[in-house]
C-alpha cells in the first residue's frame, strides 16, 4: 500500500475506551505513553489516584508504570505488577524529597514532589533490558504547578525479564538545570545514525516562551554526564550542533513545531510521506485538545504540523481538556494507514486515560467507511489539566 496522502486526512477513528487496570480497581491516572524495555510494552503514568478494593482512596503517587501483557490486541488491558492496590512509584523519591512530602505542614497543604516522564524509556539497543528515563521535577501545591528543578535522568532496567525499575544514580542532581529547556521532557528519537535527539522545551509562562529545541547524546554514552552532550544552534539561517551554548538566544528553534507540547516523535518511512520519514504525533501548549500529525525530511526539520480536529470525546464521562497524546507504531498497522494512540482526558476526577486506532488516508489504498468518533473540524497548557484532575479529587 502507498504512504500517507499529505496534507493528513482523518479517514476513520475507532475509540476503544479507557486504560484500565486487570485487577479492576478504580485507578484515575494521566500520561500513559507507551515504553518498551527488555521487549516489554509497559505504559507510564503521571500521577495515579489509588483505591482499594473496596473502592476507597488510599492515596496518590506521582508516577507509576504498568505492564502491557499484549499490546497488539488488547492495547486498553495493564497490570501493575505488585498486589498491593497502593502501587509504588516508578521513579522514586530521594531522602530529601521524602522529607519534603513528610512535613507536616506540607502535607497538610498537599505540597508534592513531582518526577514526571513525559518523553518516555531510551533502551541502550532495540530490545534491551537496560537503558535511561529522562524526567521533569518538579513542586506542585494542590492544583497549582510551582518551582521546576531541571531535568533528572534515571537508570532503568527490568528484572527478573517482567519488573521494570528505575534508579535515582545521580540523587537529587540535574542534568539540565532549572534556567535551561526541558531536554527529553516531550519526546526522543534514537535515529540511525547512533544519536538519541532529546526534544524538549520552556515553561510556558511569563514572558511566554514557547520554543522547542534539540539536544543530542550518543546512544552508547553516559547519560549523566553534561559534557556528552550536544545542542542545536543557530548558524546564519540554519542550525549546527554545538557542545554547549551560554545563553537561549543562541539555540535554534523549531519553526512550525514549536508550540507542540506533548506527543512523540517516529521515525516511520513505510507510513510518512515519501523524502518525510520523521514523523510527529501529539497535542499542543494551548489545550486545544486537537491531534497533530507532522513530518520533516530530518529530525531538526523544517517540520510541517497539520491540526485533524478535536481528539475524541470521552465515551462514558464528560469530557475535560484532552492531552497527553502519544502513538504506538509497534501496536499499530502502519502500512494500512493505522495508528494506535492513547491520550489523557481531564474531566474525571484525577484524569483518565483513553485509547483509540486512527486510520489516516492513504495514496493507493481503498476507500474506508467514515465512522461516528471521527475528529471534528471544529476548535476548541497544562496546568489547565493539573487543575482539572485535582479540583474534584480533593474537594
Amino acid at each position: 500500500m502507498g504512504r500517507m496522502r499529505w496534507p493528513p486526512r482523518l479517514v476513520r477513528t475507532d475509540v476503544l475506551g479507557e486504560v484500565k487496570d486487570v485487577s479492576g480497581r478504580k485507578t484515575p491516572r494521566d500520561i500513559g505513553r507507551s515504553v518498551w524495555l527488555g521487549g516489554n510494552t509497559y505504559y507510564i503514568f503521571g500521577d495515579t489516584f489509588c483505591f482499594d478494593d473496596k473502592g476507597d482512596f488510599i492515596g496518590a503517587r506521582n508516577n507509576t508504570i504498568s505492564y502491557v501483557p499484549n499490546p497488539l490486541n488488547e492495547p486498553t488491558a495493564s497490570q501493575y505488577l505488585e498486589s498491593q492496590p497502593y502501587v509504588s512509584p516508578y521513579v522514586p523519591h530521594t531522602e530529601s524529597e521524602e522529607a519534603y512530602e513528610n512535613d507536616p505542614e506540607h502535607k497538610k497543604n498537599n505540597d508534592r514532589v513531582t518526577c514526571w516522564s513525559f518523553g518516555g524509556i531510551i533502551q541502550d539497543h532495540p530490545g534491551s533490558k537496560h537503558g535511561w528515563m529522562f524526567f521533569d521535577k518538579m513542586l506542585t501545591h494542590g492544583a497549582t504547578a510551582g518551582h521546576h528543578f531541571g531535568m533528572g535522568v534515571c537508570r532503568v532496567s527490568v528484572e527478573d525479564g517482567l519488573h521494570p525499575k528505575a534508579e535515582r544514580i545521580m540523587g537529587d542532581r540535574m542534568v539540565f538545570g532549572e534556567e535551561e529547556p526541558r531536554f527529553g521532557s516531550i519526546s526522543h528519537l534514537c535515529d540511525d545514525d547512533g544519536w538519541v535527539y532529546l526534544l524538549g522545551g520552556k515553561e510556558p509562562n511569563p514572558p511566554f516562551d514557547m520554543r522547542n529545541l534539540f539536544a543530542r547524546i550518543r546512544r552508547d554514552a553516559v547519560f549523566t554526564q553534561r559534557e556528552n552532550y550536544e545542542f542545536w544552534v543557530k548558524d546564519g539561517e540554519g542550525g549546527k550542533w554545538a557542545k554547549d551554548y551560554s545563553n537561549l538566544d543562541e539555540l535554534k528553534s523549531l519553526g512550525d513545531f514549536n508550540v507542540q507540547a506533548q506527543g512523540a516523535i517516529i521515525k516511520c518511512p513505510g507510513l510518512a510521506p515519501e523524502g518525510k520519514p520523521y514523523m510527529w504525533f501529539g497535542v499542543n501548549k494551548f489545550m486545544a485538545s486537537h491531534l497533530y500529525v507532522g513530518c520533516a525530511p530530518a529530525v531538526t526539520g523544517p517540520w510541517d504540523v497539520q491540526d485533524l480536529g478535536e481528539i475524541p470525546k470521552d465515551p462514558d464521562w464528560e469530557s475535560g481538556p484532552r492531552y497527553a497524546l502519544y502513538p504506538n507504531p509497534y501496536a499499530s498497522n502502519t502500512t494500512a494507514g493505522e495508528m494506535l494512540c492513547t491520550w489523557s482526558d481531564g474531566g474525571q476526577m484525577g484524569g483518565k486515560v483513553l485509547a483509540a486506532r486512527f486510520w489516516f488516508d492513504m495514496l493507493g489504498g481503498p476507500d474506508l467507511p467514515q465512522s461516528q468518533e471521527q475528529s471534528s473540524p471544529l476548535r476548541g497548557g497544562f496546568k489547565e489539566g493539573l487543575r482539572s484532575k485535582f479540583e474534584g479529587l480533593f474537594k
